[in-house]
């Protein structure tokens, strides 16, 4: 039981710590003192309602992705729906990790290890269900970048959110174009060849090569549902956004409200950073003291900081916290 609450806690504190130098950071940058509101005096003001509602709403999202892809396993091996939905749960900490690759193996991990379901089978119905849910984002993704090129912004600013962009459909890619046989093949030999330099991949051209063959052939049915679940994820997360605003008395357009979201969703799938903490309350900051993205409204330095640390809580800190509680269910003997 000791052992089972190390790696949660660690996580946890390293949510801690990024809020705590986004704070450092902003009152460096801007400080708020001197006869001004201070971003924890925002924060006294939060309404607990609204605030609890965006959490819910949060966690909703997560539930929504969990389910498509208990719904996707469970067509391959006989499962209830309860012990995949407790087992994804159960692994939401890991996503504190570049990538949240942390999740898929603690995934893969409890579903072998508990239900003796082949790590195969678990990775690929995940990388198929964040797959569609990458690719309804790209596509909202592209929407926004359109609008930006015909802003004026920073260039960092920009080429930021591209390179972000850029990932979301690398990863699409990764996860959707195995479905097909050919694409699948042409995977597997550039990994193949790729391995002989980065020795580190060389599991990765084995892989692709049964990727295909661990699901099957998708139904355009299963495909289109996949994508159903992904775009209500991703609505869910929208509103968890806003209501997380509302609790501080922040009303954005929705215009205003919905860039921001991509450009947090798009983000905090950056590599190398677990869940892009750091340049996601940077990027978000930019944004919101940007009179042109948010016209008819301007915002405090403490506003901004009170809200952006409000909703890290609720993408970060609640979840994994959620995690560690549901880990606890678990069985403590393998099957």
């Amino acid at each position: 039981m000791q052992r089972r609450f190390i790696q949660p806690l660690l996580f946890l504190i390293l949510a801690f710590a990024a809020i705590a130098l986004f704070w450092l950071v902003l009152g460096f940058l801007h400080p708020v003192g001197g006869g001004q509101a201070t971003v924890a005096a925002e924060l006294g003001r939060l309404n607990p309602s609204f605030f609890v509602a965006a959490a819910c709403l949060y966690l909703a999202s997560i539930l929504v992705w969990v389910f498509s892809w208990g719904y996707l396993l469970k067509k391959r091996v006989t499962l209830s729906y309860r012990f995949p939905l407790l087992v994804g749960f159960s692994a939401l900490y890991g996503s504190l990790t570049p990538g949240q690759l942390g999740a898929d193996a603690l995934r893969a991990h409890r579903m072998k290890k508990y239900a003796n379901v082949p790590y195969k089978e678990t990775l690929s119905a995940a990388f198929v269900s964040k797959g569609t849910k990458f690719l309804v984002l790209g596509f909202v993704g592209l929407a926004v970048l359109s609008y930006f090129l015909n802003t004026k912004l920073d260039p960092l600013f920009f080429f930021g959110f591209a390179g972000g962009l850029f990932m979301v459909f690398l990863a699409a890619a990764l996860f959707l174009f195995p479905l097909n046989a050919s694409a699948a093949g042409t995977f597997a030999h550039f990994f193949a060849r790729l391995t002989k330099k980065i020795p580190f991949l060389s599991g990765s051209s084995t892989f692709f090569s049964n990727y295909r063959n661990a699901l099957g052939k998708l139904p355009n049915e299963t495909f289109f549902i996949l994508l159903i679940f992904g775009a209500l994820s991703l609505a869910l997360e929208f509103f968890a956004l806003q209501f997380t605003f509302f609790s501080l008395a922040i009303e954005l357009s929705f215009h205003s409200l919905l860039l921001l979201a991509v450009l947090i969703f798009v983000l905090e799938r950056t590599p190398f950073l677990p869940r892009g903490l750091g340049i996601v309350e940077l990027a978000g900051y930019y944004f919101l003291a940007f009179p042109q993205l948010i016209a008819g409204i301007t915002l405090t330095a403490a506003q901004i900081g009170a809200a952006l640390t409000a909703f890290t809580v609720v993408r970060v800190v609640i979840p994994a916290t959620v995690s560690l509680l549901v880990s606890l269910f678990l069985p403590r003997q393998q099957k």
